[in-house]
């Protein structure tokens, strides 16, 4: 049976500076690597390039989704506490750990990272392939009802939908986007929504600018790092 927790848990410890340099050395880590890979996706896919069938960027793309999601677990991780996983030490733990980003959430903005649902469906693509594919069912007439968009990258929605109709696929087809990068809105399109792949870079500068272990210099940043635990 879970076991939620209180609306008003108890006054907790703050996480000691050792503790949360683990964290914080982390963050940086993702944070680093969604800028490197956003700064090449946003350089790779232009205007020139109306649609490409390349599965490279729409890859750049989920993984810089799915590192923004890693960050939103370190950061605000506040499911109730289960325990089946989770022993009530560990979910006090958590709640400190969550605790000491939460003033940094709210003075840079952070909000991209924190959704789940969208990033879900990249995480757990076999599970939402599944009931998406077992819902569309062709019917007796094998009529064409559904486009598959998978793995590609258009500049703009428009530009795809006139692919579509030079392809002669009736304009009622419905665009069903199961990983598609559009270039003119930096955004990625999945089974379950829209993930904003700018704001992602935005707040992972954001993070990469401010977020400090203690005792580093601005230019030790993302470095590995090692520490004595006491």
């Amino acid at each position: 049976m879970s076991q939620k927790s209180n609306k008003n848990p108890v006054q907790l410890k703050p996480l000691d500076d050792i503790r949360r340099g683990v964290y914080v050395s982390e963050i940086l880590f993702l944070s680093k690597a969604i800028m490197r890979n956003a700064e090449r996706l946003f350089s790779e896919m232009n205007s020139e390039a109306l649609i490409q069938m390349d599965n490279e960027l729409p890859y750049l793309a989920s993984s810089i989704s799915i590192d923004a999601a890693r960050i939103g677990k370190i950061i605000n991780n506040k499911r109730p506490m289960d325990s089946r996983y989770e022993t009530k030490s560990q979910f006090e733990f958590r709640v400190r750990r969550v605790e000491m980003f939460q003033a940094t959430i709210k003075e840079l903005g952070i909000t991209e990272m924190l959704g789940s649902s969208v990033r879900n469906s990249l995480e757990h693509f076999d599970e939402h392939a599944d009931k998406f594919l077992q819902d569309k069912q062709p019917d007796d007439k094998r009529e064409i009802r559904y486009v598959l968009s998978q793995n590609i990258c258009v500049w703009t929605v428009e530009d795809y939908q006139k692919y579509l109709d030079e392809a002669k696929l009736d304009k009622k087809n419905h665009i069903s986007w199961i990983r598609c990068y559009v270039g003119s809105e930096k955004a990625l399109y999945t089974l379950q929504g829209k993930i904003n792949i700018q704001k992602i870079y935005d707040e992972a500068v954001a993070l990469n600018k401010n977020l400090m272990f203690p005792g580093y210099k601005p230019e030790d940043r993302a470095q590995g790092i090692s520490i004595a635990l006491l």
